[in-house]
């Protein structure tokens, strides 16, 4: 029985990985800081949970049996824009990925996917490719510089160590389940005829990724045995302001709620869409379609365990 390792497999994205890795039969072994919703699936004689921390070296036998390890934990801070959380991402995302790429490489043959942040990218007017330059100077920048050294340290164990390493660089994920961030809070209080603030205009852009396409994205990988560099986003950008409508219309919400706040022209438009072509030749992605993605999201909250 093929065996997959799951960093940070109580998050959001990881749960959703942990229950498609059981459904195809694979033996999962789900590391985690937190183990609640892990341990709720439980009896399954295909699932081994431990706890792990990001900040320090692990056992290597943690991954003894395994053939590939999703690394999927990192450390968020709570404010993207407070420096005094520098030292935590730094800590959590580069050197804890350091920590599994060691006991990785310290295993025969096993395949190392990261996941990084597709935001990374300087800014663009247009979508941006695996090959522009990584540079994110104006938001979030202590959480996604710490994602780029998580990526240097896994080309390095790549190039002068034989690593077979893939590097997924994920726009911003939504779907079911989910809690945090803009998508949930809009739909909650939509539904509950709330209105919601929509700053600068509403003209922020955002490349939207569902979470069902990032397990996509990584079935393939693992099924083409495919390494390097690949975007994984939705191929296009979308304006919260675009996104606030098309919520407001699935919810059924009056569209007085959407309460837009003036332009700030001293603020950054946003971030850049993911060209995915790479992804859709190499692996043959296919991203879902934002109103596809975001009318399953409204109809999930009619089923709470959805995503779960």
């Amino acid at each position: 029985m093929p065996s997959l390792a799951i960093t940070g497999a109580n998050g959001f994205i990881g749960r959703h990985l942990t229950k498609a890795a059981l459904a195809r039969g694979w033996s999962v072994r789900a590391l985690s800081r937190n183990t609640d919703w892990l341990r709720s699936l439980a009896p399954n004689d295909n699932l081994n949970i431990h706890k792990c921390d990001l900040t320090r070296s692990l056992d290597p036998q943690i991954f003894a049996g395994v053939d590939v390890v999703c690394h999927l934990a990192a450390y968020v801070p709570p404010d993207h824009e407070d420096p005094s959380y520098a030292q935590d991402c730094l800590l959590n995302n580069a050197l804890g990925t350091l920590h599994f790429l060691e006991a990785a490489h310290l295993t025969d043959r096993i395949h190392f996917i990261y996941y990084s942040g597709g935001n990374s990218y300087a800014y663009q007017d247009r979508l941006v490719r695996e090959s522009d330059p990584l540079f994110p100077s104006h938001h979030a920048v202590y959480y996604l510089a710490s994602k780029m050294v998580g990526e240097m340290f896994c080309e390095h164990y790549s190039l002068v160590h034989g690593q077979r390493t893939t590097t997924l660089r994920l726009s911003s994920v939504y779907g079911p389940g989910q809690t945090t961030g803009v998508i949930p809070k809009f739909v909650q209080r939509l539904r509950a005829g709330l209105p919601i603030q929509i700053y600068d205009g509403g003209r922020c852009t955002v490349d939207l990724v569902f979470v069902e396409d990032v397990i996509q994205a990584t079935w393939q990988v693992i099924e083409h045995s495919s390494s390097g560099i690949y975007n994984i986003g939705s191929g296009q950008s979308h304006s919260i302001l675009e996104v606030a409508h098309i919520i407001a219309e699935f919810t059924s919400a009056c569209p007085d709620l959407l309460q837009v706040q003036p332009r700030n022209e001293a603020m950054q438009s946003g971030f850049s869409g993911l060209d995915v072509t790479k992804a859709c030749t190499k692996l043959g992605y296919e991203p879902t379609p934002l109103r596809a993605g975001l009318k399953r999201v409204v109809e999930s909250v009619n089923n709470p365990n959805t995503g779960r």
